[in-house]
């Protein structure tokens, strides 16, 4: 029953990085978006000039990395259920 629980909170854990992995994809598209506009309205020398990249990246690559963790921890959770079912 143990395992049923640690899957069922990874399970939630998971969801929630991803809701917010959405929600942080979303921002970093508006922010790119209006730094577009911006970049529209300098002056066409200042316009080539690269933007320096921020902590958006940083973060969302961490956050991948946690996903990427959760799932693995989910999947041997499961499988570790299933192999305690078949011992049954």
């Amino acid at each position: 029953m143990t395992s049923v629980g640690v899957i069922l909170r990874l399970s939630w854990r998971l969801a929630a990085l991803q809701r917010q992995r959405t929600a942080d994809l979303q921002s970093l598209r508006g922010l790119q978006e209006a730094l577009r506009q911006r970049d529209l309205q300098k002056a066409p020398a200042e316009a080539e000039s690269p933007a320096p990249p921020g902590d958006n990246h940083a973060a969302l690559a961490h956050r991948d990395a946690t996903i990427e963790q959760l799932n693995r921890e989910l999947s041997e959770a499961q499988a570790n259920v299933m192999a305690s079912r078949r011992n049954f």
